[in-house]
This record gives C-alpha cells, structure tokens and sequence, in this order.
C-alpha cells in the first residue's frame, strides 16, 4: 500500500519534508531540554503519519 500524496489540501511529502527539516534543526541547534521533549513527541508523530517501522527516519534522531 502507497503512502496518500495528499491530506486534505496539504502534500503528504511537503508534510514529511517540514517534519524532517524540524528534526534536522532541533538535533543540530536545540537545547537539551528541546531535544528531549522532541524524542518524546518524535514517536508519536512518525505514528500518527503511519511511518512506525518504515526506517526512514534512523539516524536522524537528536
């Protein structure tokens, strides 16, 4: 099964992109305390867009 290329007017990849772009920027940039209340939240994102087991979210991980 694909992945929906759309979320109600929203791209699904555009989606992906952002969320990833945050990622990169709190492992790089964000403080502890930001960084670990983004590992908690982390999971429950990569969930609720249906990623959980896809792998492509490894080493990105702040």
């Amino acid at each position: 099964m694909t992945a929906p290329a759309r979320y109600g007017n929203r791209r699904v990849p555009k989606m992906y992109a952002e969320i990833n772009a945050l990622r990169r920027a709190i492992a790089a940039e964000g403080s502890p305390a930001i960084q670990e209340a983004w590992a908690k939240v982390e999971e429950h994102i990569d969930f609720a867009y249906g990623r959980v087991g896809a792998g492509d979210n490894e080493g990105e991980r702040g």
